[in-house]
């Protein structure tokens, strides 16, 4: 592969230990935090509707500015829903703070999720049992 692993990009839920090893193991890739699993959590701790949706516009803003002026709106409706964002490192859920390197600017992982939904039935499996139990 051509590729650096500084070019690379990889996406995971908000799992301590996963976000560590990643950090230790691989420091130059960018790790990045599913938004859908951030929003689901955040809007069961914040579930008003508009709240929902300044989540949103936060994590798909494309310059900071912007950025700011949603979470300063987030600020003004909720000082705990403020700092809940604030707490996780805008480089893994915002897009006006990924590498311009990586040139991909997704939020969610498609590809993940609908893989999780075939494999869900067979995969405590040992691998071979699983591939074999999916055909």
């Amino acid at each position: 592969m051509d590729q650096q692993p500084d070019s690379w990009i990889l996406m995971t839920d908000q799992q301590k230990g996963l976000e560590n090893a990643i950090q230790r193991e691989m420091s130059e890739v960018e790790h990045r935090l599913y938004v859908k699993h951030l929003h689901t959590n955040w809007s069961k701790r914040f579930p008003r509707k508009m709240m929902k949706g300044m989540m949103r516009k936060c994590a798909r803003a494309a310059n900071v500015p912007y950025f700011k002026y949603r979470m300063q709106q987030i600020k003004n409706m909720s000082i705990e829903a403020y700092e809940s964002l604030n707490r996780i490192n805008p480089r893994k859920w915002t897009r006006c703070a990924f590498r311009l390197s990586t040139n991909c600017s997704e939020l969610v992982n498609n590809w993940a999720e609908a893989f999780n939904v075939v494999i869900i039935k067979v995969r405590d499996q040992p691998i071979i049992t699983m591939s074999v139990k999916r055909s």
